[in-house]
């Protein structure tokens, strides 16, 4: 599926590592993590992007998914506890507890940084 025009970059870092190209070959290595279920339960739920945008983060076994409004569902991956990335697009996220140790908050980073309420 190339809808978020990921497959253009991927043609470019193949041929890129053929022809040896220097400087063109932006492909990243994904370092993951596992986190435990029962911390990846605290973060599932709803966070308000902004006034007309929600990202949604669910779970099946030990994979989390977001899924913003109007948007299909992606992969999240584990780069800590806390952090997390997509695969598909450079986003990444970070879940925020408060004192009391409850997930409270999303820091959210696609271009700009949002902060987003759990509601």
């Amino acid at each position: 599926n190339s809808d978020n025009g990921q497959i253009i970059q991927e043609l470019i870092n193949s041929i890129a590592t053929v022809y040896n190209f220097v400087g063109l070959n932006k492909s990243t290595v994904l370092k993951t993590v596992d986190v435990e279920e029962k911390v990846l339960d605290t973060y599932l739920g709803n966070y308000q992007l902004t006034a007309a945008l929600v990202l949604t983060i669910t779970r099946e076994g030990k994979q989390i998914y977001g899924q913003a409004t109007g948007q299909p569902r992606f992969e999240v991956y584990a780069e800590t506890d806390t952090k997390f990335r997509y695969k598909d697009f450079p986003a990444s996220m970070e879940f925020i507890k408060d004192e009391q140790g409850k997930v409270n908050k999303m820091i959210f980073i696609q271009g700009a940084t949002i902060e987003a309420k759990k509601l």
